[in-house]
């Protein structure tokens, strides 16, 4: 894409890029160089003038960075302008600046065509290599065979003097491609419900994603990502000038994403990475209500051009258009993801040979990080024993993985773990608040489960919703991953003196402890429900009612030991629900429980409760079914409609 911009002459002398070159004799360069010499006159096609190493993009200084090749020297920038030649496209030199007492000004991305046009600060300038596609597995003696045959760069000075031509006055239109402007997302109204297909670029239905209307034009530039919630993550997707897909890149807060040559649209995608199955529109309009924010900014900006009636500077010439060559629309890194996913999506056990990818194991483990977040819900499944194992390994380089861990049951537990989640989420309805969610996923989760030591899957969500049992780590993870399903948030909580886990839940922004193991009984006892458990202060939780917990921390990613969140809000410690004896069911706004001979209804918070009908004997409550409620007396199984 395109846009003109108009400028009047003055008649006075032009300055800037004019169109009249001298020859290089009639020239006299400045004669500051740097130990490497002036860079027109560079050979930088010998290994010898290269190291291994990086520069850093924000300081200029030199690190260490065995992926990339850094200059040994600094070269002295002569002449105003310089063409740059890159002969291998799979490869981009990155030119840094310095003034002339060698501190750092700035940075650019170089590419075949690119041309440099030295600030009136810049005296020197320093380069580092990367390799665009698999940057991660070139070493040393990669670059070795790399530089001065196949990869050769080359920077051909450009003279230029002021012109003391005279330009008749006249409107002269000068075309230049748009580049990205800086992207603020604080609501859905900038985006459409979607996602986009990651091997061919097409938008496809999605009611779990959201993606920006528009082809956004973008022009070598590098997007610098911000994201304000740790959950979400955007999908860049990039597409030539004919809006053909390129390829796409995952990127989280912090990341910075440089667009291919030929990149000259962007399109974004953002997605939550954990019970993403749950996302509504509607949905996510309260995910950004409640802070949710994407930010996309540029490196470069647009040069405006200005009026004068005595200085006319032109806006910068178009770039030249890159040569069309075939490029890959997948990464060995994305390739590599797809392998694992696919492993996970059909219960592939078998070990597979991924020497063709060249990643040492801190790479793959990376990878499948990336993907325990993206396809959370198979982890569920057996998330306390499967993991990414037997790596053989050549020269430091995977050549083999495998899951270890996965049964034979791990499809089916999976599905039936589904089945449970999109039951529960059937059982929710506009009605209810997030204390009303918290209540019926805690009866669910017992009156489906019981304790148990021994099975597969048994410290996991999987054990509890797919296989019906489990440990207490299965119960805290089932509950709090239907709770983050149902958008409430919800944490893993475990004490080693109790060798015990449960749950924290966040409603009306106070967290309260829930334990639905001590709620639950074994398999001799199934079908009894207790509430001693759900929704407890520290306090409740540190008195015997009947048993104390004690010595907790609250599981967080990286951090030893855990850390402190405080639930202080005692809002439910005196709560009527803390003594029914058996399952509470929900219908048109209230809660059906058994109180000794009596069925009794309340609203969640206790302030409408009434009794509904009174037996001869103690009732105990089955369910519902079509609109009736079901309980069983003496025996015997009765209904009465709660329409």
């Amino acid at each position: 894409m395109k846009k003109s911009r108009r400028c009047g002459l003055g008649t006075t002398v032009c300055r800037g890029l004019l169109f009249v070159l001298l020859a290089v004799c009639l020239y006299t360069a400045p004669k500051a160089y740097a130990l490497g010499g002036d860079l027109a006159d560079a050979n930088l096609n010998t290994a010898s003038v290269w190291t291994s190493g990086s520069l850093d993009e924000k300081t200029g200084n030199e690190i260490d960075y065995y992926r990339r090749m850094r200059t040994k020297d600094c070269f002295a920038l002569g002449y105003d302008k310089y063409e740059v030649s890159v002969t291998n496209k799979n490869f981009s030199i990155c030119a840094f600046y310095y003034d002339s007492n060698m501190s750092f000004l700035s940075y650019e991305a170089l590419y075949d065509g690119s041309v440099i046009n030295r600030s009136d600060n810049a005296k020197y300038v320093k380069f580092y290599y990367r390799h665009n596609t698999s940057e991660k597995s070139m070493s040393p003696g990669q670059w070795g065979r790399y530089i001065g045959s196949s990869l050769e760069v080359f920077f051909k000075a450009v003279v230029q003097h002021e012109s003391n031509i005279s330009i008749s006055e006249e409107l002269v239109e000068v075309e230049q491609h748009e580049l990205f402007d800086d992207l603020q997302i604080t609501s859905s109204s900038g985006l459409t419900s979607g996602d986009i297909d990651v091997k061919t670029g097409a938008v496809v239905e999605s009611r779990r994603r959201m993606i920006t209307k528009e082809l956004l034009p973008v022009y070598e530039q590098t997007l610098e990502i911000s994201i304000t919630k740790a959950d979400f993550k955007v999908g860049v997707y990039e597409y030539d000038g004919n809006e053909k897909y390129i390829r796409m890149t995952v990127a989280s807060d912090g990341s910075e994403v440089a667009v291919t040559p030929e990149t000259r649209y962007v399109r974004f995608c953002l997605y939550r990475t954990y019970s993403e199955k749950s996302l509504s529109p509607g949905q996510w309009g309260r995910i950004f209500g409640d802070g949710l924010s994407l930010s996309v900014t540029a490196d470069a900006e647009e040069v405006e051009s200005t009026t004068d009636d005595d200085v006319y500077t032109p806006a910068p010439a178009p770039k030249p258009e890159p040569e069309p060559e075939p490029k890959q629309t997948t990464t060995p890194h994305d390739e590599l993801y797809n392998e694992m996913k696919q492993m996970l999506i059909t219960g592939d056990r078998s070990v597979h040979d991924i020497s063709k990818y060249g990643m040492d194991i801190y790479e793959v483990r990376a990878i499948e990080k990336e993907l325990r977040q993206g396809e959370c819900y198979y982890y569920f499944a057996n998330s306390c024993v499967m993991f990414l194992s037997n790596f053989g390994l050549k020269n430091n380089i995977c050549s083999t993985m495998q899951f270890e861990g996965m049964d034979a049951d791990f499809l089916n537990r999976y599905n039936r773990m589904m089945s449970a989640l999109e039951e529960i989420k059937s059982m929710t309805t506009s009605q209810m608040t997030d204390l009303d969610k918290v209540i019926l996923v805690h009866e669910y989760i017992i009156q489906h489960s019981y304790y148990e030591k021994t099975s597969t899957a048994r410290g996991c969500t999987g054990g509890i919703l797919g296989d019906g049992h489990g440990l207490c780590a299965g119960y805290a993870d089932a509950f709090n991953d239907v709770m983050k399903y149902l958008g409430i948030e919800a944490r893993y909580v475990s004490s080693n003196d109790m060798n015990h886990a449960w749950s924290l839940v966040k409603i009306d922004g106070q967290y309260y402890h829930v334990d639905c193991t001590w709620d639950n009984t074994t398999e001799e006892d199934k079908g009894y429900i207790g509430h001693n458990y759900l929704l407890a202060s520290d306090t409740r939780f540190a008195k015997s009612i009947p048993g104390r917990h004690y010595n907790w921390s609250v599981s967080e990613e990286d951090v030893a030991g855990g850390i402190k969140i405080p639930a202080t809000s005692t809002k439910y410690d005196s709560w009527f629900v803390h003594d029914v004896k058996g399952l509470m069911v929900y219908a048109n706004g209230y809660w059906y429980y058994a109180d000794g001979k009596n069925i009794k209804k309340s609203d969640a918070y206790g302030k409408s409760m009434s009794t509904v009908l009174t037996e001869t004997a103690n009732v105990s409550i089955i369910g519902l079914s079509q609109g009736k409620l079901q309980y069983k007396v003496n025996g015997v199984v009765k209904s009465i409609s709660v329409k």
